[in-house]
């Protein structure tokens, strides 16, 4: 995994560097490696259909939504409709991506690093941001992983919970975790990371 790790490391130079390839050209300089997208085939699978039972829930999960997609689409969810055409509403929401940007990843191609898969370094951001929040509970928990000789995909998994847990000492601020290390805020929080403290956070009713 600390070859994965570098590569996340690398992709922070490369966006530099087309930052001040961006500068020098009189552009807009991008921010983060890509812009914010919604995987919705994805994002759906992890939704719990049961907190559309009571109308509040049904409120904080359809702000969630817009926060995650950044739409500026409006769309109305009357709490008297059937829950069918609520998760309707929320697929027709979900169906929005935003555009993304391969600035950096193209840059990376053009000096010879076309080895950094820009689907895995989105896979994997959460494994990453608990590598950067705590690396003793990173590598902790990879070292488990290891002598279990668990694969990688049920470690993977498993990076998530003790970020939920760190956002939930944070107040549930996870892009405050993320914007306030240095590594991680040139990457956005991933949709399902977001969307399991949102979950956690009505389960604890705070």
């Amino acid at each position: 995994m600390d070859y994965l790790f570098d590569l996340y490391e690398q992709c922070g130079k490369f966006l530099e560097e087309v930052q001040q390839i961006a500068k020098e050209k009189g552009e807009k300089c991008p921010t983060k490696v890509t812009t914010g997208l919604v995987e919705s085939g994805n994002y759906m699978q992890h939704l719990d259909y049961s907190v559309f039972d009571h109308a509040l829930q049904i409120q904080i999960l359809y702000s969630q939504l817009v926060l995650v997609t950044g739409s500026s689409k409006s769309l109305k969810i009357r709490i008297s409709k059937p829950v069918v055409e609520v998760q309707q509403c929320l697929f027709s929401l979900l169906s929005y991506e935003l555009q993304v940007t391969n600035e950096v990843f193209r840059h990376a191609k053009l000096t010879g690093a076309g080895y950094i898969n820009k689907p895995k370094m989105r896979d994997y951001v959460h494994c990453y941001a608990l590598h950067c929040l705590d690396m003793e509970q990173s590598n902790a928990l990879r070292k488990v992983y290891k002598e279990r000789g668990e694969n990688v995909g049920q470690w993977c998994q498993a990076c998530y919970y003790p970020l939920v847990l760190l956002a939930r000492g944070n107040g549930w601020d996870i892009d405050d975790l993320f914007n306030r290390n240095e590594k991680l805020r040139i990457w956005y929080v991933p949709a399902k990371l977001r969307h399991l403290c949102h979950m956690e956070r009505i389960k604890h009713g705070e």
